[in-house]
């Protein structure tokens, strides 16, 4: 595991820069994006660097839009 990700609740939390190599080397199929305190601006982003990925996205929303 690189020293850039991280352990969380048994889950493991991976950079964004990380996910190409994932999905190519682990079959990665389906992302958790929990990343509700970030701008709009760079979910966009985030989600524009998955699209040619091929994952299924799912989307943690922000604890005040729940």
């Amino acid at each position: 595991m690189p020293k850039d990700a991280l352990l969380s609740a048994r889950v493991r939390v991976w950079p964004v820069g990380h996910l190409p190599e994932l999905v190519r080397d682990y079959g990665v199929t389906r992302v958790l994006l929990a990343v509700p305190s970030v701008s709009l601006r760079r979910r966009q982003e985030i989600l524009a660097a998955l699209e040619p990925l091929g994952v299924y996205v799912q989307s943690v929303p922000d604890i005040a839009d729940v």
